[in-house]
């Protein structure tokens, strides 16, 4: 039954995981649903199946089961995709886009890429391909975005009976009785099995049920008629509202609320401390994505590092939660989530702090040569995080919260700053309930608004950030006054988005306000005026004004290595903008001399392998072209493109466009057939920086 199936075709060589699924648990119970499942989707072959039926009923498991022995068996791609909305459905295809080395621009959404990953599925050879949609609540959202293609499997987990009517369907109910009473035995093996049975009676065969009360039982070592004893005298208004799809007994949600109370009285007689910390770890796992908390950030929040990490292990070891397959996410089980949020309503205050402070936990660190790749993913899983809790609509008070707009701020920033602008845009609704609810005139909700207008600048959508920067601009000086800091900001931004669409005049009038400003209210030497000379220095290069360009930038490359000294980021900056303006001129030999040292510098501060560190590479060779000197603008060319298919993937926008200006270079020196051989991508890197931004 294991087996690939009979007509399978070899995939790549590569293997391809996606997403965090639920581990497979210790003691999982082999029913019939997993001989079923097995048989459609390895043996058989089925496009499409489905796994129905209630919360707690074992369906994620089941799936998470399939995806490993899919994953043992060597299949080409595994794909864990998050479908309780339409948008985390979109946010995860454009992510196994990323992954399978799609082409990606800044200026796509979310959404193009998900279609281009949707296309690829459904256009590549054939091979044993496993897509999981888990938790689909609503059918609608599935419309035009179900992955197909040959020898692709597509199994959904939802409680939702009108999925896929014509296709394979594997009802996933409560354990059969003697599953029950066979399962409960094995973990409370004192158990006897008339009490077994009249437990699994109590709450309805339902197997997170049984498995958080054997645990509760095991735990606290009560016998099972104290335990039953306690489940029919807990006040009925302790359990939950039941949503559709939910069949299960009052019981279940009391035994469900002693398993997580029995876990923290457990861990607090053995260390007070750890357990109040365990349950404001719960608190924030409750309020927070269904899909998952990094346990990074549960650990860094609330307390002491060796407390707190002491404290989610004891959780886990509790099986009140548990670990991603990948060990990455805390995922507490949506069930019992809506369990503590409905049973702890009255501390419904402290909730929102403990999930608020978790969300405040996720600073990322400095952008630096050894961490570049790790504060990108970190910073992707902040936006996927607050993308998420903003579809949850029990969720969205979060942003009234001071540390979560802070996060939502940062986000913004840092993904745009780091090549994931398509996914920091997906923070719209997000900046909107900032709006709602502190009011469109708080500071941080004008914040909130610039980043994700520079946002929209990064990705191309230069229609949707000037209007915005405009707004904001506008709301600035009225609430803030024209001459505060981050009124000047929103001028300097307004300008740089001015600038990429090509008004260079507005531009160029908005600059030369907000330097003569900033040396005003700021003094001469404030980094924001030195980024304000720079700004204008760029503009007037753009516009052909050469000479006051270069003017700007001598001044502002001597003013910032005075400052800021040699090494400091702006100091590179302005050393690279200064020798684009010498190229532009044909100074060719002061451009290259400064091009030289520029990317020296780079690739000792910032590393080899940083974005800019490629900029830079790229700058000089354009230099040497311009020289005639083709052989060693080849060579560096060269090593660019490798370079960067090699750090930022072979579809990269920057790889594709390090691949025709080798072309260039290559037909410039009359080598026409490797120049062939290389068409086809973007046009040529303009060697220089955009205007950097406070």
């Amino acid at each position: 039954m294991d087996g690939l199936s009979a007509n399978a075709v070899p995939g790549p060589a590569q293997h391809i995981r996606s997403g965090s699924r639920p581990r497979v648990t210790a003691d999982f119970v082999e029913r019939q649903q997993v001989e079923t499942l097995m048989t459609a989707v390895l043996d058989q072959g089925a496009e499409r199946t489905a796994l129905v039926g209630m919360r707690g009923s074992g369906k994620s498991q089941l799936a998470s089961l399939l995806a490993q022995r899919c994953e043992e068996q060597g299949w080409p791609l595994v794909a864990w995709l998050h479908a309780q909305s339409r948008d985390s459905l979109v946010a995860d295809l454009a992510d196994l886009g990323l992954l399978l080395h799609l082409p990606a621009g800044k200026d796509d959404t979310k959404e193009e890429l998900a279609r281009r990953c949707l296309s690829h599925l459904a256009s590549s050879p054939a091979a044993d391909r496993l897509v999981v949609l888990d938790n689909v609540e609503d059918l609608d959202d599935l419309e035009g975005l179900a992955p197909r293609g040959a020898g692709l499997r597509l199994l959904a987990t939802t409680t939702r009976q009108q999925i896929w009517q014509d296709r394979e369907r594997v009802p996933v109910g409560v354990f059969e009785r003697e599953e029950s009473v066979g399962f409960l035995r094995s973990q409370l093996p004192s158990l006897q099995e008339t009490q077994a049975d009249r437990l699994a009676d109590l709450l309805g065969d339902l197997p997170l049920a049984l498995s958080q009360a054997a645990a509760t039982i095991r735990r606290e070592d009560c016998s099972f008629e104290e335990y039953a004893e306690r489940l029919r005298c807990a006040s009925l208004e302790r359990a939950v509202t039941r949503q559709e799809g939910d069949e299960y007994p009052e019981a279940v949600a009391v035994a469900l609320w002693f398993a997580a109370e029995s876990a923290l009285d457990d861990i607090c007689r053995s260390d007070r401390a750890r357990g109040q910390l365990a349950r404001r770890q719960l608190e924030a796992l409750s309020w927070l994505a269904a899909s998952g908390v990094p346990g990074e950030w549960l650990t860094k929040a609330l307390g002491r590092k060796d407390l707190t990490r002491a404290a989610l292990a004891d959780l886990v070891e509790h099986s009140v939660c548990q670990r991603s397959s990948d060990g990455q996410l805390v995922l507490l089980h949506g069930l019992q989530a809506r369990v503590l949020r409905e049973v702890w309503a009255g501390s419904r205050t402290e909730m929102i702090a403990s999930a608020a402070a978790v969300l405040g936990a996720a600073d990322l660190p400095q952008r630096a040569p050894d961490t570049f790749h790790d504060t990108r993913q970190q910073a992707l899983a902040l936006t996927d995080q607050l993308t998420a809790i903003a579809e949850q609509e029990l969720s969205q008070e979060l942003f009234s919260q001071e540390p979560v707009v802070e996060a939502l701020c940062l986000a913004l920033d840092e993904a745009s700053a780091l090549g994931a602008p398509q996914a920091a845009v997906c923070l719209e609704e997000a900046v909107a309930l900032v709006a709602r609810l502190l009011g469109p005139d708080h500071p941080d909700t004008l914040l909130a608004r610039n980043n994700l207008a520079g946002a929209y600048q990064e990705a191309g959508r230069l229609s949707d950030a000037i209007p915005l920067y405009e707004q904001n601009l506008a709301d600035r000086a009225r609430v803030l006054g024209p001459d505060h800091p981050e009124t000047l900001t929103s001028r300097n931004n307004l300008a740089s988005a001015y600038a990429d669409a090509g008004r260079l005049q507005d531009a160029v009038t908005l600059y030369q306000q907000n330097l003569t400003d900033r040396t005003r209210v700021l003094g001469p030497d404030h980094p924001h005026t030195l980024q304000a000379r720079n700004n204008l220095a760029y503009a007037y290069a753009d516009a052909g004004r050469l000479q006051e360009a270069t003017r700007l930038y001598e001044q502002n490359l001597a003013d910032r290595a005075r400052l800021l000294g040699a090494d400091h980021p702006d100091t590179l900056t302005a050393r690279n903008n200064l020798a684009y303006t010498y190229q532009e001129a044909g100074r060719l030999r002061e451009a290259t001399s400064l091009y030289e040292q520029s990317l020296a510098d780079h690739a000792r501060v910032l590393g080899p392998d940083h974005p800019q560190t490629f900029t830079a590479r790229n700058n000089l060779a354009t230099a040497y072209q311009d020289a005639r000197r083709l052989q060693e603008a080849i060579s560096l060319h060269s090593q660019n493109l490798e370079d960067r298919a090699r750090v930022l993937g072979p579809d990269h926008p920057d790889t594709l466009t390090s691949r025709r200006n080798l072309a260039t270079a290559y037909r410039e020196a009359g080598r026409e057939q490797e120049a062939q051989a290389l068409s086809g991508s973007p046009a040529p890197e303009a060697p220089g920086t955009r205007p950097d931004q406070p």
